[in-house]
């Protein structure tokens, strides 16, 4: 079952009665990733996806309607490999939540195309499985049930906004590059303008030299202990 963007839930088609099923779903949506991740999500086609595995388009409709029920499978196949170990989950709260976020970072990295193209893909099981895990790290914490959700939904926007920073500033950087190579034009303009805060920043930054990439993800480990921290202190002291 999934769930479309007005909410209403309905099933997936399914292969043709009466005929052996050549495919399945999950083979669709991992050929169609394959090709994202190759050639970006723009290149995905129900007929790309036909030729990829050697059969007619029209074949395709026997497993999916549309092209939107195609990325639904591929929303839920990324989701699914979203999802933790049940060994992580019983790991104190904080240390659950942030191996859920710290996964859901890293493989948003590694298809960086989801982060835009999937946004408006209709809800799948594996969606509903990697939700029900962000909660379940927060079995004892000291939020309610209502503040749980909202602790669910600030994170994965902030999980979801540094990943797409981070995959913007490092697209077309080479590994090693550092923060200053990407912003080198920056640097001249603060260098030579009226920008004495983020003069004496990047001052501070230049002298290290730090890789690009390196730094951007030491920042998101920080960020997600200063999240938490600050979300358990503004529960906290409210009444």
């Amino acid at each position: 079952m999934y769930i479309n963007n007005s909410g209403t839930m309905y099933a997936m088609s399914r292969s043709m009665t009466g005929r052996p099923a050549r495919f399945s779903r999950e083979r669709l949506a991992q050929v169609a990733f394959e090709i994202a991740d190759r050639e970006g999500f723009d290149a995905v086609s129900m007929r790309r996806v036909a030729r990829e595995l050697g059969a007619g388009t029209m074949t395709l409709y026997s497993y999916v309607r549309t092209k939107d029920e195609l990325v639904a499978l591929m929303d839920d196949h990324l989701m699914g490999e979203l999802l933790v170990s049940e060994e992580e989950l019983a790991r104190p709260w904080r240390d659950a939540l942030t191996a859920v976020l710290r996964r859901t970072y890293r493989l948003r990295l590694q298809h960086p195309w989801s982060l835009t193209a999937l946004q408006n893909a209709s809800l799948g099981p594996n969606a509903l499985r990697h939700a029900e895990q962000t909660l379940a790290a927060l079995e004892g914490s000291p939020f309610s049930d209502e503040q749980k959700l909202t602790v669910m939904v600030v994170a994965d926007s902030f999980v979801d906004g540094h990943a797409l920073r981070r995959a913007e500033v490092t697209a077309e950087l080479a590994p090693d590059a550092t923060v200053g190579d990407r912003s080198r034009r920056a640097l001249e303009m603060i260098a030579s303008g009226p920008y004495p805060h983020m003069r004496r920043s990047w001052a501070t930054l230049e002298s290290w030299r730090p890789g690009a990439a390196a730094w951007l993800d030491e920042s998101f480990e920080r960020g997600v202990t200063a999240l938490l921290e600050g979300l358990v202190r503004l529960f906290s002291d409210r009444p």
